[in-house]
């Protein structure tokens, strides 16, 4: 075996034994790269692919149903938001009827028209304090009703 320098580089000069190298090169391949060695890392690669495509596939699907699960939780809160809402919205449309009614009606006792005929003096004026008093509670109702309503329309909102 000679060592040359050619170079920046060193090259090996030997002489062998064709056969010789032939037989070490079989016994290498025989203790590192048979086929049986190469189906079991092959085997050992595809069962690791395997194994990490089943993981991934479950995970998606467990996120699949977890998803479905949040919708569906999602669309009965908003349902039953909606339905507060409507309800709410009804019972203003109700004190608004009753408002107006009210106000009609005590507009018709400030002139006095047929209100005389029916009450004297003093129950008219009980009547009148009586009617604005119910009128200030409504008000309120109604003031409460737009504040939860607002409310809700802002989960509402919020949720989607």
């Amino acid at each position: 075996m000679d060592l040359v320098e050619e170079g920046n580089k060193i090259v090996v000069t030997a002489e062998f034994d064709k056969k010789l190298l032939k037989k070490e090169i079989i016994e290498l391949y025989n203790t590192y790269a048979n086929e049986q060695n190469m189906k079991g890392v092959l085997q050992t690669k595809e069962e690791k692919k395997r194994n990490e495509r089943q993981f991934l596939e479950k995970s998606v699907d467990g996120l699949k149903n977890k998803m479905k699960t949040q919708r569906k939780g999602m669309n009965l809160e908003n349902n039953k938001i909606m339905k507060e809402n409507m309800y709410l919205i009804s019972q203003i449309n109700k004190l608004r009827k009753d408002l107006n009614y009210l106000h009609n009606e005590n507009q018709e006792m400030d002139t006095g028209r047929d209100f005389n005929k029916t009450y004297g003096q003093s129950e008219m004026a009980e009547r009148i304090a009586e009617v604005e008093s119910q009128i200030k509670e409504i008000e309120k109702n109604i003031e409460k009703l737009k504040h939860t309503n607002m409310i809700f329309e802002n989960e509402l909102s919020n949720n989607n």
